[in-house]
């Protein structure tokens, strides 16, 4: 919801700037993505190889 920022942050405070701006959302997205893998190892596997 904040994307429409962009612009505004850019042209009050240049790319350098925007791009910190921007930074914190892979960085939190990878750490989301880590923790879901962790999540569904600590579950085993969600399938029955008994067979």
């Amino acid at each position: 919801a904040t994307i429409w920022l962009i612009p505004i942050i850019e042209n009050v405070l240049g790319w350098t700037w925007t791009f910190a701006f921007l930074a914190p959302g892979p960085i939190l997205g990878i750490a989301a993505m880590m923790r879901l893998d962790s999540l569904l190892d600590a579950k085993g596997p969600n399938r029955d190889t008994s067979a």
